[in-house]
C-alpha cells in the first residue's frame, strides 16, 4: 500500500491520521478539567492548511507568530476571536 502511494504522491511525502489527530486532541481536552481553557495549536509546527481544519474542527484555537500565519489562519476557516497573535520580539543588536 505505502508503495502505491508513493508511486501516485511521490517522494519525500507525509501521511497524517486525522482520526489520531482528533483523538489526540480529545485526549488533551479530556486531561484537563478547568472550564475556562482555550487550547491553541501552534502553526509553526505545521501550517497544513487540511490538518489545520481538521483542528479547527475540534474547537481548537491557532497560535500565530507572523502576519502570514494569520493570513493562513484564516483561509484555513479559523474566526478571528480563535486566533492568537503571539510574535517573539526578538531585538536585533
Amino acid at each position: 500500500m505505502l508503495a502505491e502511494i508513493i508511486n501516485q504522491y511521490h517522494s519525500p511525502l507525509y501521511i497524517y491520521s486525522e482520526s489520531t489527530i482528533i483523538a489526540n486532541i480529545n485526549r488533551l481536552k479530556q486531561s484537563i478539567s478547568y472550564s475556562r481553557i482555550m487550547f491553541c495549536y501552534a502553526m509553526k509546527a505545521n501550517s497544513n492548511i487540511s490538518i489545520l481544519k481538521t483542528i479547527r474542527d475540534q474547537q481548537i484555537g491557532i497560535d500565530c507568530v507572523s502576519q502570514g500565519e494569520i493570513l493562513t489562519a484564516l483561509k484555513a476557516g479559523f474566526e478571528t476571536p480563535n486566533i492568537r497573535f503571539t510574535p517573539t520580539f526578538a531585538s536585533q543588536s
